[in-house]
């Protein structure tokens, strides 16, 4: 301990600029030999202790590094799974492709009612006409109507009886030639056109109906749909609330596993 003391004492330890990391040692004693190895072992214990500390902080960086790498990637994956677990118990795939599939198919929506809207006018007017004719003048008047809506003709709506019913009246009006509307041959054609527009006339009803039920449907998709389409802004905060923390999640892995590559 003395011998020791006695070394401490005759070394110098002197820092040669403030701001340089540069050390110079001293030793005074009577030994030329002494004053030159002594120097020269205690800068070598100084190095490699210096080394040493720095490999145990290296070591324990590094293990603290991979603990907080594995914490960083557990806690991303639950990130993208709540976002996965939520777009599913949603139904949708983004708020942002939801909502452009919404507008769409919305509008589409919109065009098919207006189209079976249209089509229900006609056939409804068709239907209804004056009612200041008589009966048999009012039914070939409202037949004439019905047999002349485009919905009519495009939906080929009766087209057999529609036939039929032609060639009944080119039969009628040929036998009217030679006999009189009160002939029984005569009365049998029109109790035979009767029951044609009877058909034709039920036929137009029937499709009317399921027009309005095609309407309908429309409708209630139409409402369904922005119902579903008001709940977008809320889905979307949701959405990049998630998002923006698996992107903090993401940033900071990256991050770490820079940090451990310069560590190790």
């Amino acid at each position: 301990l003395d011998v020791a003391n006695a070394l401490r004492g005759q070394l110098e330890v002197v820092q040669t600029n403030r701001n340089a990391n540069v050390l110079r040692l001293i030793f005074r004693g009577p030994d030329p030999e002494l004053t030159r190895d002594i120097p020269n072992v205690v800068a070598q214990r100084f190095v490699r202790r210096k080394m040493d500390l720095e490999q145990v902080s290296a070591r324990s960086t590094v293990s603290y590094l991979q603990t907080q790498l594995v914490a960083l990637n557990d806690q991303l994956l639950d990130a993208e799974a709540e976002i996965r677990d939520y777009l599913l118990n949603q139904g949708i795939t983004t708020p942002s492709d939801q909502a452009a599939y919404f507008f769409s198919e919305i509008n589409n929506l919109k065009d098919g009612a207006a189209g079976l809207r249209g089509i229900r006018e006609q056939i409804g007017s068709a239907l209804a006409g004056p009612v200041d004719m008589d009966s048999t003048t009012r039914r070939r008047a409202r037949l004439e109507r019905i047999l002349a809506t485009h919905a009519f003709s495009d939906a080929r709506i009766a087209e057999s009886e529609v036939g039929r019913l032609e060639l009944l009246v080119d039969e009628r009006n040929a036998l009217l030639q030679r006999r009189m509307v009160s002939d029984p041959d005569v009365r049998g054609l029109d109790r035979r056109i009767d029951a044609v527009q009877d058909v034709i006339e039920d036929r137009a009803r029937r499709f009317l109906g399921s027009v309005n039920a095609q309407i309908m449907v429309l409708e209630n998709r139409i409402a369904s749909l922005d119902e579903a389409r008001r709940r977008i802004p809320e889905q979307q905060l949701v959405f990049d609330r998630l998002e923006r923390t698996r992107s903090v999640l993401e940033d900071l892995s990256m991050m770490v596993q820079s940090r451990l590559k310069e560590a190790e």
